[in-house]
């Protein structure tokens, strides 16, 4: 996220979590600051200012905005008839500067059944909801996870920045809250400190994890399993070894066979009201390219051609809700290339028309447009 204040531009991407807290309030109350969402030579820029919000500082939109209708990028989180629009149909809830999820304990329970089953991982596999549906429908825990990556801007690379997932993570949590429970005070997200999940604490669980890492039988009690889990900003380091109900660990499958690791997502929690016992309810496993960024993917071929782009140090973006503009967003996600004039959007050749009609689409809106088999060499 970039941004300019008095001529000053200031690239949230390469700051710490510390500076950025502190450049943010210098400018509480006080300070316009201009939202570089469609880059720093537009020649109108959407107005932000700083807003409190609980305890942490937070952007938010000048009403001058809506009232001039200058606009945010489509992808911008502060976009509120963009990407964000795209959540409500979701079940996800967007309240002034408040993200709340009422939170499908058993995604794939028929109603006439008791038992508990797991979440699925696959990022196409969310469907927007019809318009004859409530609003306040449950949400998968993979669309709240994916929610969180996308508004701190996790989906995006850009050469040099600091990646701090683990930090992002956390601070987007402040903001949301899941079945009435402010999120930020269950989420332990497994980083590179030497902290780990407390069972009495912790019911939203997130680390990085290898399939051909798997879990190990417990040492006492056969219906347990524990789980190797690594830091999201350093797979290469072990954290903990995560306890978790067999039954509900076997029923984690990976929806990308082909690609070995990713994210480990787990939710705690009562199996009914009134119920004071945490138990583990559902856990997915999210594929993800792990050398560079750690950004989900839905193919091998997506997660070598997000390599190939972070090593080659270029600046893009894969989204994870909706996609690269407002058109496809019910289609297979695309990759925006945001250092080529214009833009370049990359789509990997799924074949039949959508594939023509989504270079007409993108060329017809000024984009440059490649396709990609996902066998022959990289397109760039």
């Amino acid at each position: 996220m970039r941004f300019r204040v008095e001529e000053t531009i200031f690239d949230f991407e390469y700051l710490d979590e510390a500076e950025q807290d502190r450049l943010m309030a210098s400018w509480h109350k006080s300070v316009a600051v201009e939202c570089l969402c469609h880059g720093e030579r537009h020649i109108l820029n959407p107005l932000l200012y700083v807003k409190q919000v609980n305890d942490g500082l937070f952007f938010a939109n000048y009403p001058s905005n809506a009232k001039n209708n200058v606009r945010h990028d489509y992808k911008c989180r502060y976009n509120r008839q963009g990407y964000r629009s795209l959540l409500q149909d979701k079940g996800v809830q967007v309240i002034d500067d408040e993200i709340r999820v009422n939170l499908d304990m058993d995604p794939s329970r028929p109603k006439s059944e008791k038992a508990a089953g797991p979440a699925s991982a696959k990022l196409t596999d969310i469907k927007p909801r019809g318009k004859s549906e409530p609003t306040d429908r449950k949400v998968q825990l993979t669309t709240l996870f994916f929610t969180m990556l996308q508004e701190f801007k996790v989906t995006e690379f850009r050469p040099g920045g600091k990646r701090n997932i683990a930090s992002r993570l956390y601070k987007i949590a402040k903001i949301i809250k899941v079945n009435g429970m402010p999120l930020f005070d269950m989420l332990y997200v497994a980083d590179n400190k030497a902290n780990w999940p407390k069972r009495d604490k912790h019911q939203f669980i997130i680390g990085w994890g290898r399939r051909s890492m798997p879990a190990i039988a417990h040492p006492t009690n056969p219906k347990f399993v524990r789980l190797p889990i690594s830091s999201v900003d350093d797979p290469e380091r072990l954290v903990t070894e995560l306890t978790v109900l067999r039954s509900i660990y076997e029923q984690c499958t990976n929806p990308v066979p082909d690609v070995d690791s990713g994210y480990y997502v787990l939710f705690r929690g009562p199996t009914k009201k009134g119920d004071t016992n945490i138990w583990d309810r559902q856990l997915c496993f999210i594929p993800a390219e792990e050398q560079r960024t750690r950004i989900p993917v839905d193919s091998s071929a997506e997660a070598g051609l997000i390599q190939y782009l972070a090593e080659g140090r270029r600046h893009f973006e894969r989204p994870l809700i909706g996609n690269v503009t407002e058109l496809f967003s019910e289609q297979r996600i695309d990759i925006i290339l945001h250092d080529t004039e214009p833009k370049t959007i990359i789509a990997l050749d799924e074949g039949g028309s959508i594939l023509q009609k989504k270079q007409d689409g993108y060329v017809g809106k000024g984009f440059q447009f490649i396709a990609w088999d996902g066998k022959d060499s990289f397109p760039l």
